[in-house]
């Protein structure tokens, strides 16, 4: 296998095989798969040293491809091992895996051995019990998940939740329940997806179409194509599911523009700080995000854009025929198109990384328009919420501005702050944030610790600076530490007359949060 260590391909192992769970829309589903065999762990081990000594440098990540990984007692051994290998040579810094169904605090278990290195997933598909019904799956309880969630955050692990859209007996409502719901639980992350018709699975039978009324379309799987030896252009196509009986076309289009509206303000913590501020107030965050879907043609033009963008690639990424887009491929000038990134791409991670590279002010600018206007009607201190909602804009703005441009090491942005929202944020014990209030305000600059910066310029060297390379970044990276860190500016430059500070430039250093703290 040493001929795959080239410096760009992502290392993934079993350390087991098959899934005792019986999903119909996944191919693991079927019986064939439900007896689970497992790898000895003798050779895991070994394969992680293996890997670990011929991995790249600029490699900082492991897959496992367990469909249930944590879910076994065995597990939490295996996260044991590789915390020597992580000592000794740094690597993985981050590590991908869907974590089981079941035994969810084993799992949460087995992840506190790495350290933030994997995150927990919760995912659930739906959690529309009717449902979970017709696709043959249990998920936790909403309560139990809110539970785990606590334990996840007093440990500082992070938490993502999958869902997927076109399920038979989804509608509209219950998929934006499914969503407030996780929201409600504290989830860090949700990805949603489209249910795909896998060859082999239990949905995609004549039967199981007709039944639940099934529209389906074709595109391209992003990346998946290859021009042969002879000249041949060959693409791998997946069929979707776009609409059902109870999910009309519209609304699977409306959905999809809800999906990036998550992907682009709340996966990642980028605004984390604003729906901590949300919760304390005892306000639901879920309105808040609601309201970003509904009032978009009040968000400023290049917010405006993008989604109108993200919409229309939607629409058109869709082929009545895998016929019809095997033919339109086969043309050299057509398949250049998918080698470019101007077709073919995955369009929530093309789109998202284009919102943070071109317009991350411009979504926390709109984003906190919503939010003033919810909790002043809401909250009774307007005056207190409102000068904390000011601070925390500040804050988040800067946190995500110029994340990959060439200079975004010696144009660094500094901030007036009344409050010491770093240490607040990071802090599992629930303090209040008007605890964390200075004595007096403080600048503050916002820069990349080197470790962080030489993590990202390895992973934009390997997969580019498109927008498409961006979103695969995404991907790979643990996006919370992605975001510049928030320390003192060093100088008492502070602004007058309440006018907000100017962009200064400095160059990169490495140094802990600090400042004096008022705790009343």
């Amino acid at each position: 296998m040493d001929k795959f260590f080239d410096g760009k391909l992502t290392p993934m192992m079993e350390t087991n095989r098959g899934c005792p769970f019986s999903c119909t829309f996944c191919h693991e589903g079927h019986e064939i798969f439900q007896k689970v065999n497992f790898f000895s762990m003798e050779r895991v081990k070994s394969e992680l040293e293996y890997i670990a000594e011929r991995v790249s440098p600029n490699v900082h990540s492991l897959m496992f491809c367990d469909p249930n990984f944590g879910m076994y007692h065995r597990d939490v051994d295996i996260c044991k091992a590789i915390v020597p290998i992580q000592a000794k040579t740094g690597w993985p810094t981050d590590i991908t895996a869907s974590t089981g169904k079941n035994n969810k605090e084993r799992i949460a278990n087995a992840l506190s051995e790495l350290k933030g290195a994997m995150q927990m997933w919760l995912s659930v598909q739906s959690m529309d019990k009717l449902v979970l019904d017709n696709i043959k799956r249990t998920n936790i309880s909403l309560e139990d998940m809110m539970h785990i969630q606590t334990s996840l955050t007093a440990q500082h692990l992070p938490s993502k939740s999958e869902i997927i859209l076109g399920l038979p007996g989804e509608t509209y409502e219950s998929h934006i329940k499914t969503i407030a719901d996780l929201i409600t639980a504290g989830v860090d992350s949700i990805s949603a997806y489209t249910m795909m018709l896998l060859e082999g699975t239990n949905l995609n039978i004549p039967e199981e179409r007709d039944k639940w009324g099934f529209l389906t379309k074709f595109r391209v799987l992003p990346r998946d194509f290859v021009k042969l030896g002879s000249g041949t252009n060959v693409v791998e196509i997946e069929e979707v599911v776009v609409g059902t009986k109870d999910l009309s076309f519209n609304d699977y289009v409306v959905l999809r523009r809800f999906h990036l509206i998550i992907s682009a303000v709340y996966n990642g913590k980028a605004f984390a700080s604003l729906f901590r501020l949300f919760r304390e107030s005892h306000t639901d965050v879920f309105p808040l995000l609601k309201g970003v879907l509904e009032r978009v043609s009040e968000a400023p033009q290049i917010v405006r854009t993008l989604v109108a963008e993200f919409e229309s690639e939607t629409i058109d990424e869709l082929w009545d025929s895998e016929e019809e887009l095997r033919t339109f491929y086969k043309r050299d000038e057509n398949y250049d198109l998918l080698v470019s990134g101007d077709l073919g791409s995955n369009l929530l991670q093309k789109y998202v990384a284009l919102s943070l590279s071109e317009a991350s002010d411009d979504w926390s600018r709109y984003l906190f328009s919503i939010a003033r206007d919810i909790l002043s009607n809401q909250v009774e201190d307007h005056g207190t919420v409102l000068d904390q909602l000011d601070n925390l804009e500040r804050y988040c703005t800067a946190r995500v501005w110029n994340l990959f441009g060439a200079d975004t090491l010696t144009k660094v942005p500094k901030e007036v702050l009344a409050y010491d929202v770093e240490a607040w944020i990071t802090d599992a014990a629930g303090e209040q944030l008007d605890n964390v209030r200075y004595e007096t305000p403080k600048q503050m600059k916002f820069i990349f610790t080197q470790e962080q910066y030489n993590t990202t310029e390895d992973n934009l060297d390997r997969f580019g600076r498109t927008p498409q390379g961006i979103g695969k970044v995404l991907t790979r990276l643990n996006i919370v530490n992605l975001w510049r860190k928030c320390v003192p500016a060093g100088s008492d430059e502070l602004v007058e007359n309440g006018k907000q500070p100017e962009v200064f430039y400095a160059l990169i250093d490495e140094q802990p949060s600090g400042g004096t703290i008022v705790r009343r």
